[in-house]
């Protein structure tokens, strides 16, 4: 709505128009907030499943390698 439109309406029309203008703007940034700490939780959850393969493709090569289990899992802290 433009100034000159908000400028015509009663008073108690405005005031409804400016409430309902800040509801929507308090939805929006609640919903961005979601969607910004959800993309968060996904990014820390695949770094964790990155480490993790990481991990396991090095115990597979030493273990391949001739490295004794127990010092794979020492090296690796498994």
């Amino acid at each position: 709505m433009s100034i000159a439109e908000l400028l015509k309406l009663e008073k108690t029309d405005r005031q409804a128009y400016e409430e309902s203008l800040k509801k929507h703007r308090d939805l929006k940034n609640a919903m961005d907030t979601q969607y910004m700490l959800g993309r968060q939780e996904g990014r820390e959850e695949g770094r964790e499943e990155g480490i993790n393969l990481g991990i396991k493709k090095a115990a597979l090569m030493m273990l391949r390698a001739g490295t004794q289990p127990h010092e794979v899992s020492r090296l690796l802290g498994l």
